[in-house]
């Protein structure tokens, strides 16, 4: 039972085109919320996603909350950026993957430019159906990719957490630098069988106009010493 003496109505919006986060928005309405016969009416002068709250007390980070349980419940598209990696021996690279809310795509893509790590060769792409907050999405890589032995196959997969990106890494043997994909996918229970549903699948290009020109190089002098 609500008791107006004992607390008030928060008002959250959602900015779908803007934050795309809940904030509030009680202080903007043209009056104030009012419960009658279990249902709450207010006055707002534009449209939009409005969820309304009622709390007893003030509670420090109320929007975030909304937010979180928010992309919880519906999930969000992701988006995948893999770079390939130089490290000291031939043939041996670094497959970086980060996992990320699509909307953070520009900030990801600026830490992996400042990143201490050459990245002659990428791939990038989105979801095709939404992540949950915490959800796992599994890789596999083309037959062109092959794990070092230290590596693991069960450490496969990246998580998506909602508002923050996350990145793995897998040391990797590449012998020809060609037909390079990576594919994401999650896994469920079908009739007591695993399936799989595809996410994305990333084609790994060169980066640059200096690592094409590398590329038909490295092709075209092992077609010479076949």
């Amino acid at each position: 039972m609500i008791n107006p003496l004992t607390g008030e109505w928060k008002i959250l919006h959602y900015s779908k085109a803007k934050s795309q986060e809940w904030t509030e928005s009680t202080d903007q309405l043209e009056m104030p919320p009012v419960l009658a016969d279990g249902i709450v009416t207010f006055h707002v002068n534009h449209f939009s996603w409005f969820w309304p709250w009622w709390v007893e007390k003030a509670i420090d980070g109320l929007c975030k909350l909304a937010s979180d349980l928010y992309k919880r419940d519906k999930g969000q598209n992701a988006g995948f950026l893999a770079c390939l990696c130089d490290v000291e021996k031939p043939n041996d690279f670094l497959l970086m993957l980060s996992c990320f809310p699509a909307y953070l795509e520009g900030q990801v893509k600026t830490h992996f430019k400042t990143s201490p790590y050459v990245v002659n060769f990428q791939g990038e792409g989105k979801s095709e159906k939404p992540l949950c907050t915490r959800e796992q999405a599994f890789v596999s890589f083309s037959k062109t990719f092959s794990l070092v032995p230290s590596e693991k196959k069960e450490d496969l997969y990246v998580l998506f957490l909602g508002d923050t990106s996350f990145e793995k890494s897998w040391r990797v043997i590449v012998p020809e630098l060609r037909d390079l994909q990576v594919d994401v996918f999650k896994l469920y229970m079908h009739n007591g069988q695993e399936e799989k549903e595809m996410l994305c699948k990333l084609n790994i290009i060169p980066t640059s106009q200096r690592q094409v020109l590398f590329l038909f190089l490295f092709s075209g002098m092992c077609l010479l010493f076949k």
